[in-house]
């Protein structure tokens, strides 16, 4: 059988063809995702993305395909159903300009809500072709967690691959199978036999063998259990016997009340984060600059005597300050919604449906109570070697996998066989040529296939605008001038070159805005009158950005605007 390597599942994705993306677990599936959706959105295509779940959906900053489709919780449309969501503008937007689809954990997304989302799509583009004849990318694995589907419903259409629509797309397959989470060959074997319905004897026994194993060089190992009370009850119960200072964190939002609504329901960070020093966490989201995962396990062992925020001591890189993270809703380039927490969460137990989208360098599991496909797999697949598993519980029946996804999983083998064989056989000028034809059918400018290439062609313009503004701005803060020389030089105020800071940060991310920070007890009433308002007492203009007045008055007019806004920056 042919690897299929990141950089082919590419090329074909270029290549107008339906692609069904699928992997073992750990081969950089999300990476592959995100990779060709910027590739998209810098050649001037539109693509509507989109996932099963709301957590999925952050993942590659896009939203459910419910929403987005307008499907919502709909059983079945008839032709007046179809008629009123065609009246929606903002389903036009939407729908109707997208040229490439991308639905992510396709495996939890029912033949039946596929269906409908086909027949939507093909009213409001094409209604005489397949989901109007746009380029349809679906993602996911389906050893993974099945849809939900009430208890006695028919399971003779469970998965999407079953749909009526299917069949009429003639999806290619790129099925990865290089490793980037598991390189425990013994481990490996495991899982692979999991995928193949073949688990021996000689498997269950190094599984057995893991049972209350000693976990080396782990501070706390995450707990995984398939139910939410026993979850909560060990975390609760973890926190109140550390005889420690709780410190409280509070989630901070910014955009349309709906909007931030739909967000919060989407990720796993929490309006009201509980932390004492000792307290066992995970990271709940991949930093910019990969220092920590989503999935790294750590000790609170300090909080910051300057801002608060927590100290972790991990495992791979020694200790980290675990600063707010942001998490957006997008719509195309447009962001609705976007929160700010600290990325943590109690890490003594989560979930293994909420385990499904992380790396985890150490974990107890109980498998015991697992009630459906898919829970058993997705557990052990989470964690990165043998050495960082300890069982608790085994139901060994749970190992076994769903006939239907048996079967299936055969046929995208041998599709993406061929779809390999294909790609290998082809000179970069026709893979080239391919490409360009792509992306000019769908409305787009060709640029070339290397992402630095397709950037700076792309924003030239935009970055030579920014030069003669924002870019001045830049270049006097490089050379560590205050505030007031920079307004001063600059011939504006120095209220002016604070929003100048504001634009810069969202340009250059890591730029160092720390010499710039007001007198400390100013930053940290601000912070105290934004806690003390709570999320539902602040105010947003209609750009997003947070209203001043309000804050103002809260610190009972003592301070000015300007001091307000430049401590924002550091809250």
């Amino acid at each position: 059988m042919f690897t299929m390597k990141q950089s082919t599942a590419l090329d074909i994705l270029k290549s107008w063809e339906n692609v069904f993306l699928t992997w073992q677990a750990g081969s950089g599936k999300t990476y592959v995702l995100n990779k060709y959706i910027d590739y998209l959105k810098t050649s001037g295509v539109k693509v509507a993305v989109t996932a099963s779940t709301g957590i999925a959906a952050t993942h590659i900053s896009g939203r459910t395909i419910h929403s987005r489709s307008g499907v919502g919780i709909k059983k079945k449309l008839d032709e007046h159903d179809l008629d009123t969501l065609f009246r929606r503008k903002y389903l036009h937007k939407n729908i109707g300009k997208s040229k490439v689809l991308i639905i992510d954990e396709i495996s939890m997304l029912s033949a039946e809500t596929f269906d409908l989302v086909e027949q939507i799509v093909r009213y409001f583009i094409n209604r005489t072709k397949p989901f109007g004849w746009i380029q349809v990318v679906v993602c996911g694995d389906f050893f993974q967690l099945p849809p939900v589907v009430k208890y006695g419903a028919p399971t003779d259409k469970l998965f999407a691959r079953q749909s009526d629509a299917r069949p009429k797309m003639d999806f290619s397959v790129c099925y990865l199978s290089e490793q980037y989470r598991q390189s425990d060959t013994k481990f490996l074997d495991i899982l692979n036999q999991i995928r193949n319905n073949s688990v021996d004897e000689n498997s269950l026994e190094i599984l057995r063998k893991r049972f209350d194993a000693k976990l080396e060089g782990v501070i706390e190992p995450t707990k995984l259990y398939t139910h939410n009370i026993d979850v909560d009850r060990i975390n609760n119960e973890a926190l109140s016997r550390i005889e420690e200072k709780e410190h409280t964190f509070s989630m901070l939002t910014k955009g349309k009340k709906a909007a931030i609504e739909i967000l919060e329901k989407s990720i796993l960070a929490v309006d009201e984060l509980k932390l004492k020093l000792g307290a066992a966490v995970i990271f709940i989201k991949n930093s910019t600059d990969w220092s920590y995962m989503n999935g790294t396990l750590g000790k609170v062992i300090w909080f910051d005597d300057e801002d608060g925020f927590p100290l972790v001591k991990i495992r791979s890189w020694g200790t980290i300050k675990a600063n707010l993270e942001t998490w957006m809703l997008a719509d195309d380039e447009k962001v609705s919604a976007k929160i700010f927490q600290v990325p943590l969460k109690l890490a003594r137990a989560i979930t293994v449906h909420k385990s499904q989208w992380m790396s985890l360098d150490a974990a107890e599991i109980d498998l015991s109570k697992v009630f459906e496909y898919g829970q058993s797999y997705v557990a052990l697949s989470r964690v990165k070697s043998l050495s960082g598993l300890r069982l608790v519980g085994l139901n060994e029946e749970a190992l076994g996998v769903h006939p239907e996804v048996l079967e299936a999983d055969m046929e995208f083998r041998t599709i993406s066989d061929s779809c390999n064989k294909h790609f290998w056989t082809l000179e970069e000028k026709e893979k080239t040529e391919l490409h360009k034809t792509f992306v000019e059918l769908m409305e787009g400018e060709f640029y070339g296939t290397e992402p630095e290439d397709i950037s700076w062609k792309k924003n030239k313009k935009s970055w030579i605008k920014q030069t003669s503004t924002y870019h001045k701005t830049l270049e006097l803060i490089d050379q560590k001038k205050t505030l007031w020389e920079i307004a001063d030089i600059r011939g504006v105020s120095s209220d002016t070159i604070v929003k100048h800071f504001y634009m810069l940060r969202e340009i250059r991310p890591d730029l160092n805005l720390y010499p710039y920070k007001p007198d400390g007890e100013v930053v940290a009433l601000v912070r105290k009158a934004i806690s003390n308002m709570g999320k539902g007492s602040l105010e947003y203009d209609h750009n997003g950005a947070m209203k001043l007045k309000p804050i103002f008055e809260e610190l009972g007019e003592e301070f000015s605007y300007a001091d307000i806004r430049l401590s924002l920056l550091f809250v």
